[in-house]
């Protein structure tokens, strides 16, 4: 599969949820990528990965190489403005397990099905944290692993949702 690099930026819009990033138009075409694909994004330094979700680009920055991601995203590749990436497009699998741990402290979830319905709309890479709101808590969760194994997956209302302490 095609694969690109680019630089990373801000987010042009703090609105932008968890996971969406805008790529450089050029690299839009570079990768024949459609509004909603999803993106492996790779840190060319340290090799960690996460996964993107296409939206809309600005027309603004049009052939310098950027691709414009939120701090979710860059914390979970461990990278900074201006460094760079490679991208390459994605289909991810439904999972038929993904297992959770608690990322700053241990979680105690009664129901961790009741999870489902504010992780449907992500997708995940082994390794990715995200935050989130719960009955009025802040809640930090790391994804320990998945199956079937693959670089990325999303859940549905079949997958065993599985948190750790």
């Amino acid at each position: 599969m095609n694969e690109v690099y680019a630089i990373v930026k801000d987010s042009i819009s703090m609105k932008k949820l968890y996971g969406e990033v805008q790529l450089d138009p050029h690299l839009f075409v570079a990768l024949d990528l459609s509004i909603g694909d999803h993106l492996e994004i790779s840190n060319v330094a340290n090799g960690r990965v996460s996964v993107g979700k296409l939206t809309e680009s600005d027309l603004l920055n049009v052939g310098k190489g950027f691709i414009f991601m939120n701090w979710f995203l860059r914390r979970n590749l461990l990278i900074g403005i201006g460094e760079q990436v490679s991208i390459r497009k994605i289909v991810p699998k439904i999972a038929q397990k993904i297992e959770f741990m608690g990322a700053n402290k241990p979680l105690r979830l009664k129901n961790a099905q009741s999870l489902s319905k504010k992780l449907f709309p992500y997708v995940f890479c082994v390794g990715d944290v995200f935050s989130f709101d719960l009955n009025g808590k802040l809640i930090s969760l790391a994804v320990k692993g998945f199956s079937p194994e693959g670089s990325a997956i999303r859940i549905n209302e079949e997958t065993e949702i599985v948190c750790n302490k």
